[in-house]
C-alpha cells in the first residue's frame, strides 16, 4: 500500500493552524503517530486514518486554510480496499517573516 502524502503551505499563524489540523484529523477518526518540527518554518505529521475517511480528511484539511498540493495523487493512492488503516504524512510549510523559533534544551543531569 502506498502511504498518503500531503504537502501543504499556509500564511496563517503556526499555533492556530496546528490546532486546526489536529482537530481535522481527530474529527475524521485519524490519529497522529509522530511529528517533527523544524523551527517555526515546517512541521511534518505522521498519521493513520481509515480508508473511508480519506476523502473527508482532504476536504477538512482544505477547510483549515491549508493550500494542498498533489491532491489527485493522494486520493488515487488510497484506493486499496484490502487495508483498513492508511499511514500518511502531512508536511506543512509556514510562510512568514518571523525569526527562527529558539527552544532552549536543558542539560540532562548525570
Amino acid at each position: 500500500m502506498t502511504p498518503l502524502r500531503f504537502i501543504a503551505f499556509t500564511r496563517k499563524p503556526r499555533g492556530e493552524m496546528i490546532a486546526k489540523v489536529r482537530d481535522a484529523l481527530i474529527a475524521n477518526n485519524g490519529w497522529i503517530t509522530d511529528f517533527h518540527e523544524y523551527s517555526n518554518v515546517s512541521l511534518c505529521l505522521n498519521f493513520e486514518i481509515s480508508m473511508e475517511n480519506v476523502q473527508r480528511l482532504c476536504a477538512a484539511l482544505r477547510g483549515t486554510g491549508l493550500e494542498l498540493t498533489e491532491e489527485p495523487q493522494v486520493l488515487e493512492s488510497a484506493t486499496d480496499p484490502e487495508h483498513d488503516g492508511v499511514p500518511g504524512t502531512l508536511q506543512i510549510t509556514f510562510i512568514h517573516h518571523d525569526p527562527d523559533l529558539i527552544i532552549p534544551v536543558h542539560a540532562i543531569p548525570g
